[in-house]
């Protein structure tokens, strides 16, 4: 696994075969069968390894208690374009029409941590007055949908273009401001 996201994390993404990651694991051209029926699947594991990362980056700075329900969607926000920047290509596969498959031992909803904190955020923030009224879901597909493609935007702009804190702090000011009340 460790062979395979450093293989990643190169420009080759995951154009690799399963011998050539074996033999830069210096282990048998087998050895990843032992683990994996096919290359599909170790994505697939290895895809799940990063929502389950991003989910944890989320609910690390969701954290606090009482937090008012915009300091949370700004949290959540930041925490995924943040986790899109460092991790450009395992966040291209987290999400690529290429794995259609998921591990047995992984729940869809991992998949979808980022809209789901998003839509309870919002349901908190319509609920207090925070927010504007209306379809809950709608907002949080909305927002999930701006975060994904402000992420994938950012991942293809050259890093001296817009990937500052100030830059992405001015978009996602932008984009709730057609979310508050």
């Amino acid at each position: 696994m460790e062979t395979a996201q450093e293989m990643l994390r190169e420009a080759g993404g995951w154009r690799f075969t399963l011998r050539e990651l074996a033999r830069r694991a210096h282990v048998s051209h087998t050895a990843p069968y032992k683990h994996f029926a096919d290359k599909s699947e170790l994505l697939a594991e290895i895809s799940m390894h990063g929502h389950r990362q991003l989910r944890d980056r989320i609910n690390s700075a969701t954290r606090r208690e009482n937090k008012p329900p915009h300091a949370e969607i700004v949290a959540i926000l930041r925490s995924h374009v943040g986790f899109a920047l460092t991790n450009a290509s395992l966040y291209r596969l987290m999400f690529s029409s290429e794995l259609a498959t998921l591990p047995a031992n992984e729940p869809e909803p991992v998949r979808q941590c980022t809209r789901q904190a998003l839509l309870q955020c919002v349901s908190r923030g319509q609920e207090r007055g925070d927010f504007r009224r209306g379809s809950a879901e709608g907002q949080a597909r909305a927002a999930w949908a701006f975060v994904h493609g402000l992420s994938l935007l950012l991942i293809d702009q050259d890093e001296s273009e817009g990937r500052s804190g100030e830059a992405i702090d001015d978009a996602i000011s932008s984009f709730l401001k057609g979310v508050l009340a």
